[in-house]
This record gives structure tokens, C-alpha cells and sequence, in this order.
């Protein structure tokens, strides 16, 4: 089931995205890149970012397996929980995802994807434009990222 998220939901949230970047990344990325990757992000900043109406929850008896945030043109934020992986919450959710960030079916979505999801990305169509950095500008290691797109299709 899906359902638009509410304030109460940032701890969840937060917590689904620690624990898919620590797990789900662990082969991707260096102890020290993920034991920093949430820089000073909490519970109240993933309130924040729900209360701009931009994201989705996907629930499964009642509690929340993941999420994403969509936008026009880009998809933000798309994380599920480690054990929901290969059961199609992903795809249901970027299905979800594409349908705000493309709502004619045609423009183009772009996609900034951490390197564990890249091949989920690429399966559904998207396109390495290149790779990029992530950094929280506090000295901590930068996080290697894949810049993505989904062409629009011609009119």
C-alpha cells in the first residue's frame, strides 16, 4: 500500500535510509564512507523533507518497508528496508516515483544513484551520465555517486 508520508514518519524514515546505506552499501563503499554518510541528519531533518509533500510510503502490514521522494524531473530519495530487497518494493516504488517526476510519461528524470543502486537504475531504463561526489563539507571522506538519467521521449 502506498500512502503520501506524514511528519511522524521522518524517524522511519531516517532509520530506513541508515540502515539501507550501511547494509546495502557495505560492499560499495568504506566503513569509514558509510559509518558518515548521514552527516548531521536526523529524525527531524527527514520530518522536514516529508512535510514538503514530495514523498511516498510504501507499507506492508502496516509498517513502512521504504520510500521515495519525486519531484518533477528528478526522483530524490528512493530507499528501502535490507530485507524488503528483490521482492518488487523497489520497483513499485520507483514505478510510483516515475509517475510524479514524468506525469506525461515524456520528460526526462534525472537520478543521483549510490553505486549499490545502480544496476536497479539501470534496469529500469536509466543511463550513467557520469559519476560524481558527495560530500557534507565537513571534512569527512566524499561519497562516490552515479549521475543518472531517463531520457524523454520525443512528442
Amino acid at each position: 500500500m502506498f500512502r503520501p508520508a506524514v511528519t511522524p514518519d521522518g524517524a522511519v524514515l531516517f532509520n530506513i535510509t541508515r540502515l539501507s546505506i550501511t547494509e546495502l552499501g557495505k560492499d560499495h563503499y568504506t566503513a569509514q564512507q558509510l559509518a558518515s554518510w548521514m552527516g548531521r541528519r536526523t529524525p527531524e531533518f527527514y520530518a522536514t523533507v516529508v512535510a514538503n509533500g514530495t514523498t511516498t510510503v510504501a507499507e506492508y502490514k502496516t509498517k513502512i518497508v521504504g520510500y521515495v521522494q519525486a519531484e518533477l524531473g528528478e526522483i530524490l530519495r528512493l530507499y528501502i528496508l535490507p530485507g524488503q530487497t528483490g521482492v518488487g518494493v523497489g520497483t513499485r516504488l520507483i514505478e510510483y516515483g516515475l509517475k510524479v517526476a514524468r506525469p506525461t510519461g515524456r520528460e526526462p528524470v534525472k537520478v543521483e544513484s549510490t553505486l549499490n543502486a545502480e544496476p536497479f537504475y539501470l534496469k529500469r531504463g536509466f543511463k550513467m551520465i557520469g559519476p560524481g561526489f558527495y560530500t557534507h563539507g565537513d571534512g569527512t571522506p566524499p561519497i562516490q555517486i552515479v549521475h543518472m538519467l531517463l531520457e524523454g521521449v520525443p512528442s
